[in-house]
């Protein structure tokens, strides 16, 4: 009774475990040095093995994305009022974001994303700008809408 030391479900950290790094996910119990190469080697339905790339013809939402520590968190809000976070290096592509919604169902020929204040209509802006430069960090909310014909 008391004793700290008793199998309890009480989970405690230690300021030695705040300086721990995060680890990167393993196969079979050993550390990837090259993921990406992997990456390319694992293709599926016989897509090419390359990464994608922004001159190819529809590139994928996630080509866009940075790779600095700093996290930009936009709130997106569909135009059926749910929402859902989507978290993202703050150096990503806008156009990053503006695909991610067209993938998600959200034509930008039908809907367009704005930001409530300052109003900005976000599809119009230089799209290759990055979510840190548009503002749009550390936290944002956009909201998606029908546009008016």
């Amino acid at each position: 009774t008391g004793d700290s030391s008793d199998n309890s479900d009480l989970e405690t950290f230690s300021d030695d475990d705040s300086n721990l790094s995060p680890r990167k996910p393993t196969n079979n119990g050993t550390n990837s040095s090259n993921g990406v190469a992997k990456d390319i080697e694992n293709t599926k339905n016989g897509h090419s093995n390359r990464l994608p790339t922004p001159e190819d013809d529809d590139p994928s939402w996630e080509t866009f994305l940075g790779s600095g520590s700093d996290s930009s968190t936009i709130l997106i809000r569909w135009p059926d009022g749910s929402r859902d976070p989507w978290s993202q290096p703050a150096d990503s592509q806008l156009q990053a974001l503006l695909l991610f919604i067209s993938f998600k169902g959200f034509s930008l020929e039908n809907h367009e994303v704005v930001t409530n204040f300052p109003r900005r209509q976000l599809d119009t802006l230089d799209t290759s700008k990055t979510l840190k430069e548009m503002g749009l960090f550390p936290r944002e909310t956009v909201f998606v809408q029908i546009k008016d014909c």
